[in-house]
Formats: C-alpha cells, sequence, structure tokens
C-alpha cells in the first residue's frame, strides 16, 4: 500500500488543532477511492498530550504516533517503523498548525513525496520548515482558502435534544432542572433558552452576554442558560467576568435582566451579579460541564444562536444552521478575516436588500462592537436579529455548496500525483470543472420557510402561548 504521513501539532492553547486533524483524518480514511493508501499519523502534544491521548483511544485512531519528545534518537529508536514510514511516503500532509517540530522528519523524507499544508483558518500564509516544497491549502473563506469544513446537521426541538442529551449527561441535565427549579424536560425548555458560548477571552464573552441582554429583537419571554467552554475553569470565569461586567455594568442595568449567575459543575453557585433590581429575567452561565461531542452537537442544533471564538465551533454553528456571534481568540492575528469573508460572500448573495444590508453589517461590525462598545452598542442593540436568522438558512446553504473544504479535500489529496497513481474514478480536473459536488450532509434539514420562526421574535409572553414559540423556534 501507498504510505502518506499527517503530521498534527497540538498547541497549548486548546484542542482545536487536533480537531481539525481530527476531521481531515476522518473523511481522507472514510473515503473509498482512497482505500489504496495508508495513512500513519504522527501526532505532536507537549501540555495537552494527556488530552490527546484520551481522545485518540475514544475515536479510535490507526496507525497513530503520539508523541511528546522531539528527539528523533529516541522517537526512532522506539518505533523504527515510523522512521521508515517518513522514508517512504508518497505523500507528508501537514494539518492545521504550521509548528510541528521539523527535526522530526529533516533528512528523512524522500525527494519524490509531495509536500502538503492544511492549515488552520485564513493561514494561507505560514511560516513552515524549509527547504520542503511546501504547497498550501488553507482552511478558511478569504481569497486564497478552501472553505471551511461544513456537515449539514438537521435542527431539533430543545425538547428532543435535552431528552437525548439527558440519556448520556444526566448530570449536566440535572444541574439545569437544579437552578432553574424545574422539574420536567418540558417546564425547563418552556421557561429558558439554552444557547452554548465558547469563548477563550472575558471579554468578548461578556459583549456576548450583553447583546443577548440589550438587543430589542432577541425573544424576552423566557431566562437564558449559557453551556460555557472554552473559557476556563470556574475561578477564572468568575474573576474574567467580573472584570469585564464592571466595565458594561452600565449597558446591562438598560437591559431587562434581573442577575446574572454563574453556576460550577459541583452544584453550587461561585457567585451571582445583580443586574437590574426591576428586570424579570435570569441569564445562567453553566461552566466546567463536561459532555460528549454528540450532546454538545445537540446543543448547537436547538440554539437560536452560539457565542463563538474558535475555528470548530464556527464551523459547528455553521452546520447546525445556528447564527455564530464570531469573536476569533486570534482576531488580531488574521482570524478576523473569516467574519469579514462572510460579510462580503452574504453581500454577493441574492436575497432581499434590506436583510442582506443587517446581515452585512452584523458580522462586518462585530468587532467594533467588542472594541468600542459606545460606538456600536446601540446599532446592535436595534438589530432585527430575527430577520438576520431567518436568512442565516440560507447563507448556510451557499456556504455548504460554495465554500466548504470537504468538496475539495480529495482534490487537494490527488493533486500533483502521477496520473498512475491517482484512483481510476478520480478525474483531475473535478474541482475546476463547472459541476459542483453535492455538499456532505447528516440528516439534511427539512425544507422550510426559515430556520426560526418570525413568531418568536415578536412574542408577547402575557398574550401568546410559549408553548408555540419552543416549537416554532427550532423547525425546519
Amino acid at each position: 500500500m501507498k504510505i502518506v504521513v499527517l503530521l498534527n501539532e497540538v498547541n497549548f492553547d486548546g484542542m482545536g488543532d487536533f480537531f481539525h486533524f481530527v476531521d481531515i483524518y476522518t473523511s481522507l480514511t472514510n473515503n473509498e477511492k482512497l482505500k489504496q493508501y495508508k495513512f500513519i499519523s504522527i501526532i505532536h502534544a507537549d501540555m495537552r498530550y494527556e488530552q490527546v491521548k484520551s481522545k485518540i483511544q475514544e475515536i479510535e485512531i490507526i496507525d497513530d504516533y503520539l508523541i511528546k519528545d522531539t528527539n528523533p534518537e529516541i522517537i526512532f529508536s522506539q518505533y523504527p517503523q515510523l522512521e521508515e514510514a517518513i522514508n517512504t511516503a508518497e505523500q507528508i500532509i501537514q494539518i492545521s498548525a504550521a509548528s510541528f517540530p521539523s527535526i522530526m522528519i529533516d533528512n528523512r523524507v524522500s525527494s519524490n513525496a509531495l509536500m502538503k499544508f492544511i492549515g488552520e483558518h485564513e493561514l494561507s500564509s505560514p511560516q513552515l520548515a524549509k527547504p520542503f516544497p511546501w504547497k498550501i491549502y488553507s482552511l478558511g473563506l478569504s481569497e486564497g482558502c478552501w472553505g471551511s469544513k461544513i456537515k449539514l446537521h438537521s435542527r431539533e426541538q430543545p425538547e428532543t435534544t435535552i431528552s437525548e442529551i439527558a440519556a448520556t449527561d444526566k448530570t449536566f441535565v440535572d444541574a439545569l432542572f437544579h437552578h432553574t427549579k424545574t422539574d420536567s424536560i418540558t417546564d425547563l425548555v418552556y421557561q429558558n433558552f439554552i444557547i452554548p458560548a465558547y469563548f477563550n477571552h472575558g471579554h468578548a464573552f461578556v459583549r456576548f452576554i450583553l447583546f443577548l441582554a440589550i438587543n430589542q429583537d432577541f425573544p424576552k419571554h423566557k431566562n437564558v442558560i449559557f453551556y460555557v467552554s472554552g473559557i476556563g475553569n470556574e475561578i477564572q470565569l468568575k474573576e474574567k467576568f467580573a472584570t469585564e461586567f464592571a466595565k458594561n455594568k452600565n449597558q446591562f442595568i438598560n437591559s431587562d435582566v434581573h442577575k446574572i449567575e454563574i453556576i460550577d459543575h459541583k452544584k453550587e453557585y461561585t457567585a451571582t451579579f445583580e443586574v437590574n433590581p426591576h428586570g424579570n429575567r435570569i441569564f445562567r452561565l453553566f461552566n466546567g460541564f463536561y459532555i460528549n461531542n454528540r450532546s454538545y452537537t445537540l446543543i448547537y442544533q436547538q440554539a437560536l444562536i452560539a457565542g463563538i471564538s474558535g475555528d470548530n465551533s464556527l464551523e459547528l454553528a455553521i452546520s447546525t444552521f445556528t447564527l455564530p456571534f464570531y469573536y476569533s481568540t486570534n482576531d488580531i492575528n488574521g482570524k478576523s478575516k473569516t467574519r469579514d469573508a462572510i460579510a462580503k460572500i452574504i453581500n454577493k448573495m441574492d436575497i432581499p436588500e434590506e436583510t442582506k444590508s443587517t446581515l452585512f453589517q452584523y458580522f462586518w461590525r462585530t468587532r467594533d462592537y467588542v472594541h468600542n462598545l459606545n460606538n456600536a452598542a446601540e446599532r446592535f442593540q436595534q438589530l432585527n436579529l430575527g430577520a438576520i436568522i431567518n436568512q442565516w438558512t440560507r447563507v448556510v446553504m451557499h456556504l455548504s455548496k460554495h465554500h466548504n473544504f470537504y468538496n475539495k479535500l480529495e482534490t487537494i489529496f490527488l493533486l500533483d500525483l502521477p496520473p498512475n497513481h491517482r484512483p481510476t474514478k478520480f478525474q483531475c480536473d473535478t474541482f475546476f470543472s463547472k459541476k459542483t459536488n453535492p455538499p456532505q450532509v447528516i440528516n439534511h434539514p427539512r425544507k422550510c420557510a426559515s430556520l426560526i420562526s418570525n413568531s418568536i421574535f415578536s412574542l408577547n409572553a402575557d398574550n401568546q402561548d410559549a408553548n408555540t414559540a419552543c416549537s416554532s423556534s427550532a423547525t425546519l
């Protein structure tokens, strides 16, 4: 079998690079046209070693070498077959981060091997190990990039998703019952929106919560549960939130939020922030609750909106038709290009001009809102969020059709291979032809007029049945 070596560096700041690797590895190894290839994975992790090890066992990656040391003599004496694989590999493909230790492959790669780099979002000009002739195929939506990893999931009713989550992650759902003082899933979703929030920095996180507090169009008849991840442990969240809340308190006071509670995985309140004594809603932040990947996806499948700072969580929001409030952890290092690219793509779409303008401003001005609140607060307060979410469905379908990395991965893999090395079913100009491969779809969403019924955004809790809103809010 022909050998392909996949390289992955897992940085200290999170697992995002590893999850990019897993998605691409899974897509390649599940491709029936590529069964003639043996994929060997070398994953270097230092501070995240134990986390990666656990995930590799959970995902069941085959022919993987998880290494912590970077001394080639130690590694290759322990795994002599690994050095042979690098020597004989037809391709070396580095995935996500550009920092895999080059000492591992120096002087060991065949001069005939193809060297390809699939970078994380917007990493189209990486600093890669020399003198290898790397070909660059970066993820991302801006010019020169090859799209985002999009696998469409159906929208689901909140009651259905929480029931499924309860079957595997009972501790989390029990905590929801305990702190919301509800005793059934029906009551839980009747009284609360459940919204995912993945942020590394407290600043953007608090601005996201503020946005949902002050936006005039966001439904006011329910409390809000935030499933928080990425921001650290309970103490870190409390400290970050307290600092940023103090800076934004005057804006919060003008909302109808009574208080904000931070709840840790031990079912204890770690902090309560009083907002408006006359308010009638409670925002609850649940942090430190580990749930499995399926449960995490289900939370997105029922959510109106998601707070996001990571590449993978952005792709999940797109894949589940959930409107992202996206402010990247690395916004100042080029990741804002993704958000700006979405705005530019929207600007070229055939949708009603008024809605197009609102959608464009929502993505284009997020940075202003996060950094210059006084200049942008009024604009974000008055945004027609219902119209944005309803049209987001069309944007997702457009991104899936025209900017889906999965539709191009096979071509990336097979480009530059000698003709006699390509599978017989592969046509070299597949990607460059006028035909577009269909997007990868899981449970293709049912046809609908909108992602979220307009009724939920004009609902008056005093004269309409909230059950109706719950039913329409996730209907496709």
